[in-house]
């Protein structure tokens, strides 16, 4: 399987999509800038996500909705083929209408922190709280035996996780992106950890994009990520950008090299990461939506 990563403007005007070579040229419309009035809409309106029927009235505050609508994504039909993308200076590989087999947006997420409380109040001799580091892809399971006779000396801070307390209660936060499990002993033996905050993960922080970047390098030609010196081209990951990530897998089919009538089938991810931003009504805004419902009209 080969897997490709995009990474798009809040429009996606940076993407081109070519059809059997040929470049879609950029749907037609009007955009709505700030000073002008509210305006009628008209069929191109509709085909470009501004409005829902001809007729709708379109106010100057969702410009930037409008604007995901104004590039090539608005032109891709059920039927088309031999599809290319480009950006960022390289293309994906041909693929055609029915090749489709899955296609998700991932709405960015900042991810929420795992928590556990230990009810301490009955303790009266040095008790002892294990904390075991248990975030998935973790090749080992790193544990911390924080042992106290007072529950205020359990606090402390740790690369994976923080714990604090306030009258008698003992709260473990775990860090962006780890997971904890906790055991209890000594004079806290058989006292249960509550469970609080549930462990979720981030989606589409610069730090995720960037993961990904660096995951898909080989497939761009990169192939020594371990040897010294390691040339790598410049990231297109901005610090402190948030993402949709819009995943594409296809399953293109040709012919087998050795005849006999045989199909084979190569499996192509492609991957969208779209940049997000506020719109003039203070609402999160990208090129997501329009792409992953464009995308669909392959299956």
């Amino acid at each position: 399987m080969s897997k490709q990563l995009f990474i798009l403007d809040v429009t996606a005007s940076n993407l081109d999509i070519y059809e059997a070579g040929e470049k879609l040229n950029p749907q037609e419309g009007v955009l709505i800038s700030e000073a002008e009035d509210a305006v009628v809409a008209t069929q191109t309106d509709v085909d470009g996500g501004l409005a829902t029927n001809v007729g709708d009235v379109i106010t100057p505050a969702v410009e930037a909705v409008y604007a995901e609508g104004v590039n090539a994504i608005g032109q891709i039909a059920a039927g088309m083929e031999e599809l290319a993308f480009s950006a960022n200076g390289k293309t994906s590989v041909d693929v055609d209408s029915g090749e489709l087999r899955r296609v998700e947006n991932l709405v960015f997420s900042a991810g929420q922190q795992q928590t556990w409380t230990v009810d301490a109040s009955a303790m009266d001799a040095e008790g002892c709280i294990k904390v075991i580091v248990t975030t998935p892809g973790t090749a080992n399971l790193p544990m911390y035996s924080i042992c106290a006779t007072d529950a205020a000396d359990f606090a402390c801070e740790k690369d994976e996780f923080v714990i604090t307390e306030a009258s008698d209660t003992v709260t473990i936060t775990a860090g962006i992106n780890q997971h904890v499990r906790i055991a209890c002993s000594g004079a806290l033996e058989g006292v249960v950890a509550a469970a609080g905050t549930a462990y979720l993960p981030t989606t589409g922080t610069a730090a995720d994009v960037a993961a990904l970047e660096d995951a898909c390098l080989p497939y761009d030609g990169v192939t020594n990520k371990v040897g010294f010196p390691v040339i790598k081209p410049a990231s297109g990951v901005k610090a402190d950008m948030r993402y949709d990530i819009v995943v594409a897998d296809f399953v293109t089919v040709s012919n087998a090299k050795h005849g006999m009538n045989a199909l084979k089938g190569e499996k192509i991810k492609l991957i969208f990461a779209c940049e997000v931003s506020l719109d003039r009504s203070n609402v999160d805004t990208s090129a997501a939506d329009a792409l992953t419902g464009a995308l669909a009209k392959l299956k």
